[in-house]
């Protein structure tokens, strides 16, 4: 309950932050996705690597920074 509540809550934020820190590169038939997220301390920072194919996204890279 209490992780929903703090997802709920925080989704605008995350959404804007996701929104800014991604970069996308377009190729002839996917693209891919990198974005980092940045938290204030004692939160970690994460780096995403995602693969969109035919209207899906696939993330094969998490990494905790």
């Amino acid at each position: 309950g209490y992780c929903k509540m703090l997802v709920d809550t925080g989704h605008p934020f995350l959404q804007e932050a996701i929104t800014t820190n991604t970069s996308r590169k377009n190729f002839l038939i996917f693209s891919v996705y990198q974005t980092e997220l940045s938290f204030p301390p004692p939160l970690p920072s994460y780096q995403f690597s995602t693969l969109g194919f035919l209207n899906k996204l696939y993330i094969y890279e998490a990494l905790e920074l």
